[in-house]
């Protein structure tokens, strides 16, 4: 009962849709908008970087702190954090519908192996930052997940489970893949422009509910 009670708590911390949580208060809906995925790229790129960062520590938290919590039984917090990443890939409550699971891998990683994790946040932000596109990044993280873990002789449990979590990544991203191939992906917003238009049309959001 403890593993069925704590993998379900896995899953539903991070099924948390963090995306449209915050899209709902800022008026910036990110399934509308960008790439349409719920992630915290995704909210980076349509809502600046404020939000962006406030998704970012929440689904890192979403995996984390599961693990953490189940830390006295590695098996378990394996599966606990394979659970998280699923639910934040595949949320009930947005119809299976989520993210990509980059950013809740990480949490989970960094419960485990802190040296690995950012490891792998390091490569994520410099490719990143070189090409402006987080589909490089992402798949980039998840190979290291997968090579560092073996690397540095991590147990079993956390090899399997990062090799799940990698593959589970780089399935997340076959569509972002195709479009690369089709065209370039949508590049971490950088123009003035576009944040004063998205800016205007919160402030217009804010004004309307406010005179209704």
């Amino acid at each position: 009962m403890i593993w069925l009670y704590g993998i379900l708590a896995g899953y539903l911390a991070g099924s948390l849709p963090t995306g449209v949580l915050i899209g709902r208060f800022t008026g910036v809906d990110p399934r509308r908008k960008g790439s349409g995925n719920i992630g915290f790229s995704n909210v980076l790129r349509t809502q600046g970087r404020r939000w962006g960062l406030v998704a970012l520590l929440i689904d890192v938290s979403k995996g984390a702190l599961p693990v953490y919590l189940s830390r006295h039984d590695p098996d378990l917090a394996a599966a606990v954090g394979l659970a998280a990443v699923l639910g934040h890939c595949f949320p009930i409550w947005l119809r299976f519908r989520g993210g990509k699971g980059v950013a809740t891998a990480f949490g989970v990683m960094l419960a485990f192996a802190p040296a690995i994790a950012f490891v792998t946040a390091a490569l994520w932000l410099v490719l990143t930052t070189l090409t402006r596109v987080p589909t490089y990044g992402s798949l980039a993280a998840a190979v290291g997940f997968i090579l560092l873990t073996r690397l540095d002789a991590q147990p079993e449990a956390v090899q399997g489970l990062s090799v799940i979590m990698g593959l589970i990544i780089l399935a997340r991203h076959r569509v972002n893949l195709q479009r690369l191939w089709a065209k370039p992906a949508p590049a971490v917003p950088a123009q003035r422009k576009q944040r004063k238009r998205q800016t205007a049309e919160t402030r217009a959001r804010r004004k309307a509910r406010r005179a209704g």
